[in-house]
């Protein structure tokens, strides 16, 4: 009965979403502005799905050899907003496992260099969490080493 809720919900907020995005589109060529931000918001390109899970790529660094990686904090560069810097790691990251030739590699080593160029060693975590656990129990999340350079 819950999935058949969420399903019928589903498909109201889609028809919704496209109505309102087709209202954008005619109040942007009237100039009058988006009355619903989907231009700017990046509504579909992360959903949760059915699993309730998030999972993200984040970068973990270590100067010299014997020392541990540690998490890094995201610090978007003046050249990213938050939301270009998470995409693209995360468009980066999914190219180099799709392919797992050197041009992605590179591509994503670039990347890392450019937002995180103070460290002598990388790896990149998968690191998927519950957010509704995390919230309310303070849960941890599991972590999978992706690469390493």
């Amino acid at each position: 009965m819950e999935n058949s809720r969420r399903l019928q919900a589903t498909k109201i907020v889609v028809i919704i979403s496209i109505i309102l995005s087709f209202g954008s589109i005619a109040t942007i060529k009237l100039g009058l502005g988006e009355i619903y931000p989907f231009f700017f918001w990046k509504l579909y390109s992360q959903p949760l799905g059915w699993e309730n899970t998030e999972a993200d790529f984040r970068i973990y660094a270590s100067n010299g050899k014997n020392c541990s990686f540690n998490r890094l904090q995201i610090k978007v560069p003046f050249t990213f907003s938050i939301e270009e810097y998470v995409y693209a790691l995360n468009r980066h990251v999914n190219d180099y496992l799709k392919d797992k030739n050197e041009r992605s590699l590179q591509r994503l080593k670039l990347f890392v260099l450019h937002v995180e160029p103070n460290y002598e060693r990388y790896k990149i975590v998968k690191e998927k969490y519950h957010p509704l656990e995390y919230k309310e129990k303070n849960a941890t999340y599991d972590t999978l080493t992706v690469i390493t350079f």
